[in-house]
């Protein structure tokens, strides 16, 4: 009788067993499961072209193949999932299953504007709502530059689920913590927090292959990112200990970012970023202290040699998500202080000289140094779209230029007024008396890059003009009724002076 019940006890143990085995064999049952769970926690859609095979021997392993993701603006294609679970939760739910380890690898996602790879994800101990370890590498490439970036990152990870409680109602959230990023572009370490925003607004967002900001991401998400940069690498400068800060709430954007080793001096600069507005409004405020002005030009790509400790504060607004629309729509106003230093003047020198053959006195602009010791350099720029002026003081040459700069068609045309002033004490910047104190045009035209600038005859002759009739305020005029009190006879100095005016008005008829 014992001996009975122990086999059918075995046959009982027996055929559970395989019947177990024979149902987990077929791991194709659970696709349904695992793209409607998918489907659940993601705005994508994923269908599971390959097979699903286990891995018996502990850990049990699920491995997945050939998997691809739909989005309403990207595709997204896997090579290979291998998912390890624990063996007591394989006939729990999907959803309350603890992964062990999981690992994506050959992932790409495409969009209009960038293609993302990843070469491989892994995850390991992982559960709903605890820290669990991460690793990822990825390399991005964009559709419309030759630039890439490849980052590695490693760090832990924590996922929260939606929660419908009856007392607190959540979404998505996703958590990272010291998280060591090594790139191409930075290496740091960061943490960050982001969350689906429950007021999120129902309005469909038209993205861009122009788009700067995401801004239908930011619409819906609120982020805390925080990041301790130990070297930030744009073009041919590196800048080391760089905070940097993104915070995005219900739309509202702020970047913040501090470098206070920038180019031999500090950055400091606010971004204030309304996603919300239609277009989208920015705010930004840079601040420069003791910046080496020779690196700043450097690294700028201009072609300019001046050495000086640069201070400048700024405030820029621009509306807008795309180059050509923030271009467009800048207005700016800035303050700088060139403090003491050297800077080339040769451009301006080479356009002052020419005057000395219309007025046929000594060329004092000639002794002009091409590379300028100077004592005090201050300016103010203003931007209103296209629009540019600017106003700035050298020693005692002083410069007032008006024009439009367009970026987008690389094209400047700007007239810029040069005036000398009596030189104090042994200053270099010496002019033809004649010409002291009155502003000569010079019209610059061309690139962004390399405007030509030319000394502007029809402007310069207005000004002469100008400047020989009587009632005039110009040194010209002034020194040349001296002359004229030193050296005519009474009798004809008011002749004399009648022919002044009668110069001037024959200069300004033609």
């Amino acid at each position: 009788m014992v001996k009975s019940l122990i086999w059918l006890i075995l046959v009982v143990i027996a055929a559970v067993i395989i019947g177990a085995f024979i149902w987990v064999q077929d791991a194709n049952q659970f696709k349904p499961d695992i793209e409607a769970l998918i489907a659940e926690h993601s705005d994508a859609g994923l269908k599971i072209n390959g097979d699903l095979s286990w891995q018996l021997w502990p850990p049990l392993t699920l491995n997945v193949e050939d998997i691809v993701a739909t989005q309403p603006d990207r595709d997204i294609s896997a090579g290979r999932l291998d998912l390890k679970v624990d063996l007591s939760a394989m006939w729990q739910d999907v959803n309350a299953w603890k992964v062990t380890s999981l690992i994506l690898q050959d992932v790409a996602i495409v969009d209009d504007t960038a293609t993302t790879h990843i070469d491989q994800f892994t995850l390991s101990n992982f559960r709903p709502g605890e820290p669990a370890p991460f690793s990822i590498d990825i390399l991005q490439t964009y559709a419309d530059s030759e630039a890439s970036m490849s980052a590695e990152l490693v760090g832990e990870l924590t996922y929260y689920p939606p929660s419908e409680s009856a007392k607190n109602k959540t979404l998505r959230r996703l958590g990272f913590t010291d998280t060591q990023v090594t790139s191409n572009l930075a290496e740091g370490v960061c943490q960050g927090d982001l969350a689906e925003r429950l007021d999120a607004p129902n309005v469909f967002f038209e993205s861009s292959v122009d788009d700067i900001l995401p801004i239908a991401i930011l619409a819906n998400y609120n982020a805390v990112i925080e990041c301790e940069l130990s070297a930030l690498n744009l073009t041919t400068e590196t800048f080391t200990g760089v905070a940097l800060s993104l915070t995005n709430v219900e739309g509202q954007t702020n970047v913040h970012v501090s470098a206070p080793d920038f180019l031999g001096g500090s950055l400091v600069a606010d971004a204030d970023i309304d996603t919300t507005s239609v277009p989208a409004r920015w705010t930004i405020l840079p601040e420069l202290q003791d910046v080496d002005s020779q690196r700043l030009i450097d690294w700028s790509d201009q072609s300019l040699l001046w050495i000086a400790p640069l201070a400048l504060t700024s405030t820029i607004t621009l509306q807008g998500n795309s180059k050509s629309e923030l271009l467009r729509s800048i207005n700016a106003q800035a303050e700088f202080d060139g403090g003491q230093g050297m800077i080339d003047v040769s451009k301006i020198k080479q356009q002052l000289s020419r005057l000395a053959l219309l007025t046929q006195r000594s060329d004092q602009v000639a002794s002009w140094p091409n590379v300028l010791n100077y004592a005090t350099m201050s300016g103010h720029l203003s931007i209103d779209g296209l629009q540019h002026e600017l106003d700035f003081a050298l020693d005692n040459l002083s410069i007032n230029a008006e024009g439009t700069v367009d970026y987008l068609a690389d094209g400047v045309d700007l007239l810029a007024r040069v005036t000398v002033s009596e030189p104090p004490g042994d200053s270099l910047i010496t002019i033809n008396e004649w010409l002291m104190d009155i502003p000569i045009p010079i019209r610059c035209l061309g690139s962004t890059a390399e405007p030509k600038c030319r000394l502007d005859n029809d402007a310069a002759t207005s000004i002469v003009a100008n400047a020989l009739q009587r009632g005039s305020e110009s040194g010209l005029r002034r020194k040349l009724e001296d002359k004229i009190d030193e050296d005519v006879p009474e009798e004809y100095k008011e002749a004399a002076k009648g022919i002044l005016d009668l110069l001037g008005k024959a200069l300004e008829r033609d």
